[in-house]
C-alpha cells in the first residue's frame, strides 16, 4: 500500500498525518486524574520521535480498533513502516471508550510486534504498569524477550504473572525456566505442561534446559529461539522466511554475530532499525588478515562481496583521512545502490560522513541528491552549491 493512500484512507493514517504538528498546538486543558492505562505508556521519547500525547483525541475505541487492524503489519514500505509504528509506540490518553480495553491495548502491542519492532514492544511492556494482571500483553512482552535472547527477563515476566498462568504457554515457559534454575517445581510443571497436548517445540526447548546436546535447531517459537541463543547451539535460519520480529530480534540480540550485516541491512530496509543501527553493526565487521588500517579497510572492500563489502566500505569511508579518498568511498556506496529505497537508506547510513567531508567539486551533484534523499535538505544545499560553484568555475568564456 502506498503511503499516500494509507495515510489517506485510515484513521491511523489520518492521526500519524495530523498528530505531527496540529496537536502541538493545541491549548492545555485541565481533566480529572485516572488510573494509567496501557495507552498512555510510550516505548519512545520525545527525541525518538514520539507523537504528542493527544494522538488518539477525536477517536473512540470502534474507529482506534478499525485504524489499527487496517495499518498493514508489515508493509513493503520502509516509511510506511516507521510512521505506523511511531503511532502506535507513542503514548497518550486512550480513545473515548477504551480506558482500561486490554483486548485494544494488546492489538496495538501486536500490530507493533508484526511489524517488526520486537525490542520496543519488550520495552513498551516493561513500561506498562500492572502487566501481570493482562496475560495478552504479558504474553506479547514475554514472546519479544524470548525472541532478543533475554531469557532471564521473560522468566521474570512469567514468574510474576498474576491471571492465566495456568495456560499452555505460560506452563511452558515456567517449566523451561526453573529447569534450568534446579527448581524442585520444575519437574510438576513440566508435567502440567506435556499435559497441555504434544509439542515438538518444547519437546526441543526442554531438552537444551536440561543440557542434553541439540545439533541444531530451527526457531519455530521464541521459546525455542531463546533456549538455542542461551545454550549456543547452532540455529538453522532461512533468512528469506525469518518474520520481522525475529529478523529485528536477531539483529539486535544475541543473533549469530556472522550473519549481523546481512539481518542489519535487511531489518533496515525493511525501517524496522535505524541507519545509526546499522553503523554499529558495521563497525564490528572485521577484515580478513588486517589491522583495521583505513587503506586495508578500502582494499578489502574492493575484494569482498555482499554485505561485508558494504560494512567494510562503510568503516573505509569512516576511517580515511585523505578527503578524496574518503568522497571515492562514500560515491562507491551510493553508486552500488540497486534500487531507490536502498539509495536511501545508504544516505542515510552515509550522511554523517558526508557532512564531514570536505566539500570539493567531485561527487557533488551525487551527494547533494545523497543528503537530500537522507533527510538533510541544507547539507543538500550546501553541495548543490558547490556543484553549481564548480560548473561555474569550468564555463569556458565567451
Amino acid at each position: 500500500m502506498k503511503l499516500k493512500s494509507l495515510l489517506k484512507n485510515s484513521a491511523l493514517g489520518v492521526t500519524l498525518a495530523a498528530c505531527a504538528g496540529a496537536a502541538l498546538a493545541q491549548s492545555i486543558t485541565s481533566e480529572p486524574l485516572r488510573p494509567v492505562d496501557p495507552f498512555d505508556v510510550s516505548a519512545l521519547d520525545r527525541s525518538e520521535g514520539a507523537l504528542p500525547e493527544t494522538l488518539w483525541r477525536g477517536s473512540n475505541a470502534a474507529t482506534a480498533r478499525a485504524a489499527i487492524e487496517r495499518a498493514p503489519a508489515p508493509s513493503q514500505s520502509a516509511a510506511v513502516n516507521r510512521l505506523t509504528a511511531r503511532a502506535l509506540l507513542s503514548g497518550g490518553a486512550p480513545p473515548d471508550g477504551a480506558a482500561g480495553d486490554q483486548a485494544l491495548a494488546a492489538l496495538r502491542m501486536e500490530t507493533a510486534w508484526n511489524i517488526g519492532f520486537a525490542e520496543d514492544v519488550a520495552e513498551l511492556g516493561r513500561r506498562t504498569p500492572a502487566i501481570e494482571e493482562a496475560p495478552d500483553l504479558s504474553r506479547l512482552k514475554a514472546d519479544a524477550e524470548l525472541s532478543l535472547g533475554q531469557l532471564d527477563q521473560a522468566c521474570q515476566t512469567a514468574n510474576r504473572l498474576k491471571d492465566g498462568r495456568d495456560e499452555a504457554y505460560w506452563l511452558q515457559l515456567r517449566a523451561v525456566c526453573l529447569t534450568r534454575a534446579n527448581d524442585s517445581a520444575a519437574r510438576l510443571t513440566e508435567d502440567l505442561a506435556r499435559a497441555a497436548g504434544p509439542d515438538e517445540n518444547f519437546d526441543t526447548a526442554m531438552s537444551l534446559a536440561y543440557g542434553d546436546e541439540v545439533e541444531e535447531v530451527e526457531p519455530a517459537s521464541p521459546l525455542l529461539l531463546a533456549m538455542a541463543l542461551n545454550s549456543n547451539t547452532t540455529i538453522r535460519l532461512k533468512l528469506d522466511e525469518l518474520s520481522p520480529p525475529v529478523l529485528t530480534a536477531l539483529t539486535l540480540g544475541e543473533g549469530p554475530e556472522e550473519i549481523k550485516p546481512v539481518l542489519a541491512r535487511k531489518a533496515a530496509g525493511m525501517g524496522l532499525i535505524s541507519a545509526g543501527a546499522l553503523a554499529e553493526i558495521y563497525r564490528s565487521v572485521q577484515p580478513p588478515e588486517t589491522e583495521g588500517v583505513a587503506a586495508d579497510l578500502m582494499a578489502a572492500a574492493m575484494n569482498a562481496e555482499g554485505e561485508t563489502r558494504e560494512a567494510l566500505l562503510f568503516r573505509a569511508a569512516e576511517s580515511l583521512t585523505d578527503p578524496a579518498m574518503k568522497a571515492d568511498a562514500v560515491a562507491e556506496a551510493l553508486d552500488g545502490a540497486r534500487t531507490a529505497e536502498d539509495f536511501m537508506l545508504t544516505a542515510r547510513l552515509y550522511r554523517p560522513v558526508m557532512a564531514n567531508i570536505e566539500r570539493s567539486g567531485d561527487h557533488a551533484i551525487l551527494f547533494a541528491r545523497a543528503a537530500a534523499a537522507g533527510g538533510d535538505p541544507e547539507l543538500a544545499e550546501l553541495w548543490r552549491e558547490r556543484a553549481t560553484t564548480r560548473r561555474r568555475r569550468r564555463r569556458p568564456p565567451r
